[in-house]
């Protein structure tokens, strides 16, 4: 464990002056003089900490908020510690007026953020304090609100001296008008404040630095403002983010580089990123917390998902690890799609079920997909119904792409190869297809609409507008589906449906999906990539040139955009919250009495 008195310091003769210090608290007195470690000014923070405050969540949730030994000796100490002289004010100031924290995720960081946002609110001895936490926008300036209010609302002082406007997210201080507030990202351009503390917990929320940057140059007016960053590790390497990690990185490896900014980083180390990320042995770098509050068996579950997850384990690495990947992966595990494929079925099997339909015309020139979801009924298992298109100058760009397979796709009828440079809609005016491999699009859509039951019909109206319209004109009920990551919900989905089929399939159980393994949905399915953001969602990435990639998604995204038609059409909503513990301990008593010694 890291002593704070003996973390490096400049020493040059300007840090050398100044009188003794003299703070007290408990009896204990700094006798020490120029820029140093002041024990008593540290100990304020680790007390207000212990006395004042509560856990708001998980197995210490109103608890004493004690720091635990690396969160008070290589974080709490150091940054409210570290003192210099200021001649410019006339009194000692904290050395630090920037701070880089960066570890994995669920490692403590939302509740330290909230301890320090209040202390600087409360417990700093500044008159009329402005204190900021940012959010990326409005929608999310509540949840980054949160934290701080449900530690304010455990807290027995707290509770009854600070006051709340709920609709500007401010929490007040009438004893020395003093407040905190959330600031969107979204309100920018209403920035004129002067910051006593401003508190960016997850970086790699932020779309860019304008926030940070905003609220950095007001500093100037107060005598010991703090700005702090909390983050866990980025995936997009061209990020305000992940500039700002690696800021962190080299003033953690030379604090000299910038003296007034401390810089705490916990991650995988480099040479071990491509270590393997199941062994346990280095999980401890980047989670000082883990076997702690951070639970042990928690991340092995984690673990094991990612096993034969690609999006998963690239997810456990950068969060769980700390380890900064690449945002694209590929999307499935080599061999999954293969063994979740479920029972053979005729498609005159699906005459009459319902389903529900999703379409992917963005390449016009290269690959188009219409594909209807049936799910189970009764007795009756789920299935999945495919229908692709081609232009026939095209089969020599797929045929290199796939090992001459696509030529044979179209031979089998699993691929409709139609005449020319693009895919053609309306094919012939009698509706009957080229030589008997198939119907054009409309045309087929139509058929299918008299075969099934199609409650719904999903598109992309950037791609596939006119398409719609033609659907609705026949009678189908038409979804605008939003892309991107607007599909993330669905792919997700697919993929968990695609495991527990794969084990389904090989215990005798009921499956959830039954894709039948079609040739050019297997080559979907297996080429696919998606790129992953830092709130994790995904989404597929299609190819800007597809002479020269192999991926193709459009099976994938039609077959996303039919399940995202599904869930608004069987109204699934994500499950309630769990309810708030009873404010008692396990006794049913109230833990602990703040002292007053704080003068607070």
């Amino acid at each position: 464990m890291c002593n704070p008195a003996r973390r490096w310091r400049p020493r040059g003769p300007e840090h050398r002056t100044g009188p003794v210090c003299g703070y007290e608290l408990d009896g204990k007195r700094c006798r020490k003089r120029g820029t140093h470690y002041c024990e008593p000014r540290a100990d304020r923070f680790v007390n207000f900490c212990s006395e004042i405050l509560r856990h708001t969540a998980g197995p210490f949730a109103r608890r004493r908020f004690d720091l635990v030994d690396w969160q008070e000796m290589e974080i709490a100490r150091p940054l409210f510690g570290e003192v210099e002289w200021s001649h410019e004010w006339g009194r000692y100031v904290r050395r630090y007026r920037v701070a880089y924290i960066v570890m994995a995720r669920k490692n403590g960081k939302s509740a330290l953020a909230a301890a320090i946002v209040l202390f600087l609110l409360v417990g700093d001895q500044e008159e009329s304090a402005e204190v900021y936490g940012a959010a990326k926008n409005t929608r999310q300036a509540g949840k980054v609100y949160q934290p701080t209010k449900r530690m304010v609302e455990l807290s027995p002082l707290l509770s009854k001296r600070l006051e709340e406007n709920k609709a500007a997210r401010r929490l007040y201080d009438a004893k020395s008008a003093s407040f905190y507030e959330v600031i969107p990202a979204d309100a920018l351009a209403e920035l004129g404040h002067n910051p006593h503390g401003f508190v960016l917990d997850e970086v790699l929320s932020q779309p860019n630095g304008d926030l940070w940057n905003a609220l950095r140059t007001a500093d100037g007016t107060r005598v010991q403002a703090l700005f702090l960053a909390i983050t866990t590790e980025t995936n997009i390497p061209e990020s305000f983010g992940a500039q700002l990690i690696d800021e962190a990185e080299r003033i953690s490896e030379d604090p000299s580089r910038a003296p007034h900014i401390f810089a705490w980083v916990r991650k995988t180390p480099k040479e071990l990123a491509d270590a393997d990320p199941f062994d346990e042995a280095i999980w401890h770098l980047a989670n000082p917390a883990l076997g702690q509050f951070k639970s042990l068996n928690a991340m092995r579950k984690l673990a094991a998902e990612a096993v034969d997850d690609p999006v998963k384990l690239e997810a456990f690495k950068q969060l769980q690890l700390n380890v900064r990947r690449s945002p694209v992966t590929r999307w499935m595990a080599a061999g999954i799609w293969a063994a979740s494929a479920g029972p053979t079925f005729a498609e005159k099997d699906l005459y009459g079920r319902s389903c529900f339909g999703g379409l992917d015309l963005a390449s016009t020139t290269d690959l188009a997909a219409w594909v209807l979801r049936f799910p189970a009924e009764g007795d009756l298992p789920p299935a999945v119904l495919w229908r692709f298109w081609t232009p026939e100058k095209q089969l020599r760009i797929l045929d290199r792409h796939t090992g001459n397979a696509a030529t044979r796709w179209v031979a089998g009828g699993h691929l409709v190869a139609t005449e020319g440079d693009w895919i053609d809609y309306e094919g012939d005016p009698e509706g009957l297809g080229w030589s008997g491999t198939g119907l054009a699009i409309h045309p087929q859509i139509a058929a299918d609409a008299r075969k099934f039951r199609i409650l719904g019909l999903g598109y992309d109206p950037y791609q596939a507008t006119a398409t719609a319209q033609y659907a609705q004109r026949i009678g189908l009920d038409i979804k605008n589906v939003r892309q991107g990551y607007g599909l993330s919900e669905a792919l997700t989905e697919i993929y968990r449906m695609v495991k527990h089929d794969r084990d389904a399939i090989a215990k005798g159980e009921p499956i959830l999906l039954g894709h039948g393994n079609h040739p050019v949905a297997r080559y979907c399915a297996e080429s696919a990539e998606v790129r992953r953001d830092d709130a994790e969602r995904i989404m597929l990435v299609k190819p800007s040139d597809r002479t020269k990639a192999a991926a193709r998604v459009d099976g994938m995204a039609a077959l996303a955009t039919a399940l995202k038609v599904e869930f608004e059409y069987s109204n699934v909503s994500p499950p309630a919250p769990a309810t708030a513990a009873a404010d008692v301990d396990e006794d049913g008593n109230d833990p602990f009495r703040p002292t007053e010694r704080l003068n607070l």
